[in-house]
């Protein structure tokens, strides 16, 4: 009889531990709750500045971009900026990580082709002030022809590294500083100058969908080619994989090696033109 007690005793000790284990309730230690990515901006772009932002792992992001060269203030005769031609930028990136994004685009000023790589160094998830740390790295190849020189010229090619810094204001404010450094800032001279510029950018949001956006790109020390700071400001909307943007700027430019570099307009209500960027993430 005891020996059939103390039988009885183990068994329910060892079903007890057993359940412990199943339930994650006992000994055993439950596995940490996931936190959710940390999301400053919620784009990968300001309006020409990125973002430390990257689209997420094994993600394609197709990009077009408008430019018009007719400016609101030349009125109803080019409908108010939108009957002219247009600098145009087409782009498509992956994201083989979650940190990590390479891009090819092409903007039909100079037939300027753009490689380019993005990779977030740092997330720190600090109370009042987040911050994310990224860095973009990439080349230019100017591919239209001049007579003086062949495409494959040393001359026709740009390098530039920009560091990023992004941080948010309670849960809708986001800011963001972008140091960036650009060799041969004008292919059109016989020169390799470089340029350093410091972008400044921040976003309102509003609700899930509307936010406000603006951007300011003054070259700090270097050879200006160009002698007016690029500004834009604008809107973005966000609807399920896609953001639409609408802005209004002082240059036409859109690939980094050109927008660096400056604009020949000067910030005003006369030189104001009409722009656009659409983006799609596509989960592969």
């Amino acid at each position: 009889m005891r020996r059939l007690i103390v039988i009885s005793a183990v068994a329910t000790l060892l079903a007890s531990s057993a359940s412990a284990q199943d339930t994650g309730t006992g000994w055993k230690r439950a596995s940490p709750p996931t936190q959710p990515p940390l999301r400053l901006f919620h784009s990968t772009q300001a309006i020409s500045l990125p973002t430390a932002e990257t689209p997420g792992k094994n993600v394609l992001q197709f990009e077009i971009s408008h430019r018009f060269y007719p400016r609101f203030s030349d009125g109803f005769d080019y409908l108010y900026g939108l009957d002219g031609p247009a600098l145009m930028r087409l782009g498509l990136g992956y994201a083989p990580t979650d940190r990590l994004v390479i891009t090819l685009a092409r903007s039909n000023f100079g037939g300027n082709v753009d490689l380019q790589g993005k990779y977030e160094l740092l997330r720190l998830r600090s109370t009042p002030l987040p911050f994310k740390i990224a860095v973009q790295a990439g080349g230019a190849w100017n591919t239209q022809k001049r007579s003086d020189r062949t495409r494959g010229d040393s001359r026709n090619f740009q390098y530039y590294v920009q560091g990023i810094v992004n941080t948010m204001i309670g849960k809708s404010i986001a800011l963001g500083v972008v140091p960036s450094y650009l060799h041969n800032s004008s292919v059109n001279t016989e020169k390799k100058e470089n340029l350093f510029a410091v972008g400044l950018h921040g976003q309102v949001y509003l609700n899930h969908v509307l936010s406000v956006i603006a951007e300011w790109t003054p070259q700090v020390s270097g050879t200006e080619v160009m002698r007016h700071r690029p500004a834009s400001f604008g809107l973005e909307l966000e609807t399920g994989g896609h953001f639409f943007k609408l802005v209004a700027t002082n240059s036409v430019y859109l690939n980094p090696s050109q927008y660096l570099a400056g604009t020949e307009n000067v910030f005003g209500a006369r030189e104001l033109r009409f722009g656009f960027l659409i983006t799609r993430l596509l989960r592969t």
